[in-house]
């Protein structure tokens, strides 16, 4: 796994959501509502924190 930095979905921030679309095989949009959701759900900090810890764990494409 690395985060999609240059493929068919443009990275918003670190291509985190769009590396778990191609991979998915979901949109990328779909994703990033998921994403929203579970900020709301499970807080900032941890949302926050998930996400730079896959931008960090996945290398770059």
């Amino acid at each position: 796994m690395y985060r999609d930095e240059e493929g068919g979905a443009q990275p918003l921030l670190l291509g985190v959501c769009s590396l778990l679309a191609h991979k998915s095989g979901l949109p990328v949009l779909l994703i990033r509502i998921i994403a929203a959701v579970l900020l709301f759900r499970f807080g900032f900090l941890a949302a926050t924190v998930t996400y730079l810890g896959l931008a960090i764990l996945l290398p770059r494409s």
